[in-house]
């Protein structure tokens, strides 16, 4: 008679255990979700923070080069308006 009872005991100890590892594991899983989607955040911040930095960094580089052709293409022009107005008075 003692037999069903253990049994029953038994198998209610399993479904316990069962159910235990499972909501563990389910936790723990939802931990790792939300520990990976804030380390992916954090890589995707840094990464849109270095992609400004380049950003700025190209900016300024064209914005020298432009400064740079812009003065040549003055000291050119007045090299030839001078050469022009010496032709003229000749």
């Amino acid at each position: 008679m003692n037999q069903p009872f253990n049994w029953i005991l038994g198998g209610g100890a399993i479904l316990l255990l069962t159910l235990f590892s499972f909501f563990l594991l389910w936790f723990k899983g939802r931990t790792y979700l939300k520990k990976a989607h804030l380390h992916s955040e954090k890589v995707l911040a840094d990464t849109k923070k270095e992609l400004e930095e380049k950003k700025r960094e190209i900016e300024l580089d064209n914005k020298e080069k432009w400064m740079q052709a812009k003065l040549q293409f003055e000291q050119e022009t007045e090299t030839r308006r001078r050469e022009l107005q010496s032709l003229e008075e000749k």
